[in-house]
């Protein structure tokens, strides 16, 4: 597929990273498999990426018909709209991202800012008119393909993706189950408003974040066993609850 960028404005110098005060707008097209790992269940969502100078604030919209599935079974899912708000602040080294709990109440937790070790490769292609370049990582306990385009010299990406000599342009995992495709790159009008705010208060550490969902999957497991054992009053019965996370969190 072609994917067709509009470009307004002047691109980012190309022999440095853009001036504070450069603002830019970048739309992808994304792609969410909510059954990730044990089928197929794709939802399209809108990436945006709102570039300032040296940050950036990177969000995942729902399209009307990316409503949250009901979980099969004993299965809990953590999506796309989880872990999808993301700040990033080259200058001081810091990325913020913000965590939605079950219970729908929303928390930021910090994070390393970039912290994939990527392989750059000389693969090479083309895309919309922009010279592409491949790069690899695993993290977070997957494999990543991003294609970058040095003409933008950019270290931005959609959601924690980062950290490469030019703009991420396009973005997955092996399996396809989390794509990002860039459609659109426009200076932001002057009269648009600035995104939300980096969160000052409150901010938990990515431990915390852990803590945070170990904690609930064995509250959840206790509370599915005790009400199994309540409704058997003569048979042996074995609970099993599947959780499901995007990032690899130690159960």
């Amino acid at each position: 597929m072609i994917v067709m960028f509009v470009f307004s404005g002047r691109l980012p110098a190309q022999d440095g990273p853009s001036r504070p005060d450069d603002k830019w707008r970048v739309e992808y097209a994304a792609n969410y498999n909510v059954q990730f790992g044990r089928g197929r269940l794709d939802r399209p969502y809108l990436g945006i990426l709102r570039i300032c100078g040296r940050g950036s604030f990177s969000c995942l919209v729902q399209l009307p018909d990316t409503a949250r599935p009901a979980p099969s079974g004993n299965e809990v899912y953590i999506g796309a709209d989880t872990v999808m708000q993301v700040w990033k602040a080259l200058e001081t080294d810091r990325l913020v991202f913000l965590d939605l709990s079950l219970s729908g109440q929303t928390t930021p937790y910090s994070d390393t800012l970039h912290p994939m070790a990527w392989r750059l490769l000389p693969e090479r292609r083309p895309i919309a008119g922009l010279d592409c370049h491949r790069a690899e990582t695993r993290f977070r306990g997957r494999n990543y393909v991003a294609w970058y385009a040095p003409s933008i010299p950019l270290p931005h990406g959609p959601w924690k993706l980062g950290g490469l000599p030019g703009l991420i342009v396009e973005a997955h995992d092996e399996e396809m189950n989390l794509v990002f495709r860039m459609r659109s790159m426009v200076a932001e009008a002057p009269a648009a408003g600035p995104p939300p705010p980096m969160p000052s208060d409150g901010i938990g550490d990515y431990t915390a974040y852990q803590r945070y969902w170990q904690g609930t999957f064995r509250r959840l497991r206790r509370s599915l066993a005790a009400q199994s054992e309540a409704g058997c009053l003569s048979c042996r019965t074995q609970t099993k609850m599947t959780f499901h996370t995007w990032e690899s969190i130690p159960e």
